[in-house]
């Protein structure tokens, strides 16, 4: 099934070694009932709408250790949603495009219009039955640096270190999340997805790219 979301890349990992965990705390910020999800999926996607929700979803905004340009170490913040039940199909990363305003950031959704960039990846996602992590960013969220736009290269440590994070907390919340990983992103978050893979390839096993397209 085709996901109709803006996606700039889109790499699915087969495999993913295990690394510790950097997750420092996560909090509930919101729910997603199933006739929400399906009047703003209908709402925002219209004709191109995946199919209807069967499942609530959790919000919850993680903070976790990453580390900045000079490798020093930071705490940053990201999203995660939860579909209630768990995520069989895998874990999708999704980098988020260019803003300047900290509200937008996506730990900060919690399920009301606020940002329609997260909500519809949100909605695409969590619908299908995937579970789905989203970092601020550097400079984003609780980070209260400068944010390093628009440096790929730097910004996709934030995706990297969100990964064991964000499966170290559904695993601890009792969601099953499956193996498989998937990394999108939009604007600045495709050449994030750019830079992230051609820093840490190693670490992503067999992997294989699927085509990309923008909207």
């Amino acid at each position: 099934m085709v996901i109709p979301l803006f996606v700039l890349l889109l790499l699915m990992i087969l495999t993913v070694p295990a690394r510790a965990s950097g997750l420092i705390d996560c909090e509930k910020t919101g729910t997603l009932t199933a006739a929400h999800l399906n009047q703003r999926l209908q709402t925002v996607f219209g004709p191109l709408a995946p199919a209807p929700a069967s499942h609530a979803a959790c919000l919850y905004a993680l903070r976790y250790h990453s580390h900045d340009a000079k490798g020093r170490r930071v705490t940053l913040s990201g999203l995660l949603a939860l579909p209630v039940g768990g995520a069989p199909r895998g874990l999708v990363v999704f980098t988020h495009g260019t803003t300047a305003d900290r509200s937008l950031s996506p730990s900060r959704f919690t399920g009301k219009t606020n940002s329609p960039e997260v909500e519809a990846a949100v909605l695409a996602f969590v619908s299908s039955g995937y579970a789905a992590a989203m970092p601020d960013y550097l400079g984003l969220g609780v980070d209260k640096g400068v944010h390093p736009y628009p440096l790929g290269k730097v910004n996709c440590a934030s995706a990297i270190d969100l990964l064991e994070p964000a499966r170290t907390a559904a695993e601890r919340l009792g969601s099953a999340v499956g193996p498989r990983l998937f990394i999108t992103g939009y604007s600045e978050g495709g050449a994030v997805d750019g830079s992230k893979f051609r820093t840490d390839a190693g670490r992503f096993g067999h992997c294989r790219c699927t085509d990309g397209w923008a909207v």
